[in-house]
């Protein structure tokens, strides 16, 4: 039977900076390996890391509320998301099965009447069109590893878009 041994830790933290302006961030640290296991094509991945799962991860952000005369807001809001590389599935032959690190950036800017009724959006996510996968599949032929097919999905490139919010009644 595979045997897997992870360690790791955690800590996120949100703050109050000034009026209006609120930083949170957040940062993982994840060291999981095989300790004992053999794939069906008989390699043994003793000390491979194990699936989907970065050694470092991060995500920071801010958001600033300013207050506009008459009663409505303007909201700005940045944040940024990293991942080192990982694999998707340990008993694939490379590279068909890593994600490179990635690192995203989003932004939004948002302006909400002064009765709450109505807010209008302008928002754009991995704003730097970076290129990463999402998942992974890959047939392999056994005894041998052969690979017979290779397929990767790729997350959304650059997106951006208006969002406007009505809120009708009570």
């Amino acid at each position: 039977a595979a045997r897997a041994e992870a360690k790791g830790g955690e800590h996120a933290c949100e703050a109050l900076l000034a009026r209006g302006l609120t930083v949170r961030a957040s940062y993982a640290y994840l060291d999981s390996t095989f300790e004992r296991f053999v794939s069906p094509t008989g390699v043994n991945l003793a000390g491979a890391q194990t699936n989907r799962s970065p050694k470092n991860s991060y995500a920071i952000g801010a958001r600033y509320v300013m207050d506009l005369s008459g009663g409505s807001t303007l909201e700005f809001e940045a944040a940024s998301t990293h991942s080192d590389d990982f694999v998707f599935e340990a008993t694939n032959p490379a590279p068909y099965n890593t994600s490179e690190a990635y690192t995203l950036y989003d932004a939004r800017l948002t302006y909400q009447s002064a009765d709450s009724r109505w807010r209008i959006s302008l928002w754009g996510r991995n704003l730097t069109d970076e290129a990463y996968k999402t998942h992974n599949l890959t047939i392999v032929v056994t005894p041998t590893p052969l690979v017979v097919a290779a397929m990767d999905t790729y997350a959304r490139r650059r997106t951006y878009g208006v969002e406007v919010t009505w809120k009708y009644g009570d």
